[in-house]
């Protein structure tokens, strides 16, 4: 977990400058949780997971793989605008 610098007081440089770097890449970041969400709305349904009960935990890393996989065929639109294309899945399999 990320978060900025915050508290009482003044910030340090490195601190402030963390702060703007941070705030630079949230909106992509956010965006790319999103897409998860939307191509597997089951991962949103917390009324159905139970964190001891369920392997929700497990279910959320394969919908980022498969989430990730089908990006790297179609770019979407959180890549395009953000200029952050994925790679080619062939190099993957081709190695």
């Amino acid at each position: 977990m990320v978060s900025p610098f915050s508290g009482v007081g003044e910030l340090t440089a490195a601190q402030r400058e963390w702060n703007v770097a941070m705030g630079q890449v949230q909106i992509s970041v956010e965006h790319g949780f999103g897409l998860v969400l939307q191509d597997w709305p089951y991962l949103n349904a917390f009324w159905k997971q139970k964190v001891w009960g369920t392997a929700c935990g497990v279910w959320y890393w394969v919908g980022v793989l498969l989430t990730n996989a089908h990006s790297c065929l179609v770019p979407n639109q959180t890549a395009i605008r953000y200029g952050c294309m994925p790679s080619s899945l062939h190099q993957y399999f081709h190695d």
